[in-house]
């Protein structure tokens, strides 16, 4: 069989209900497969450690690259924005430009720039709500006894690594 962790817990749980059937009485194998059974567990959890480690490390590099990337992306951004600006400018002075390929013109449009949303007129305001489910006073009134339709209390584990 192989030793997952999965497995080495159900070896466990097995050995501890064949320990439980016999009255809490252990025998001389059953003590054997216990110490054998903590090793491979020791065993099996450090090298999850180990895996979990490389794996954290990655994804740090990971995020790392991404954030190069998003610098890039963002000077490109910049280089086009500066050349499109003075594409605009020249056809501006100049008129429509043909290339042969192409044929280059401008639009004019008009945008309502918002630079002090606080001194905007109330006839001029958009008011939207937003519900979100208040968790805390969701869980104290969970925790009080209380049913609150929809929810419920999940207990979860994280691993701590001392």
């Amino acid at each position: 069989m192989k030793l997952t962790l999965f497995n080495i817990k159900q070896e466990y749980l097995n050995l501890v209900s064949e320990i439980e059937d016999n009255y809490g009485e252990v025998t001389d194998e059953q003590a054997q497969q216990l110490q054998i059974n903590q090793h491979d567990l020791k065993e099996k959890i450090q090298n999850y450690d180990e895996i979990i480690s490389a794996k954290e490390s990655f994804n740090h590099r990971i995020d790392e690259e991404i954030d190069e990337l998003k610098r890039k992306k963002y000077t490109n951004q910049q280089v086009i924005n500066r050349l499109k600006s003075n594409m605009v400018d020249s056809i501006k002075v100049f008129g429509t430009v043909d290339t042969g390929t192409y044929k280059f013109t401008v639009r004019k449009s008009v945008l309502v720039d918002v630079f002090d949303k606080n001194s905007i007129p109330d006839r001029y305001q958009k008011i939207e709500t937003v519900k979100t489910p208040d968790k805390l006073s969701i869980k104290k009134a969970i925790q009080n006894g209380e049913l609150v339709s929809g929810c419920e209390l999940v207990e979860n584990y994280h691993l701590k690594k001392d």
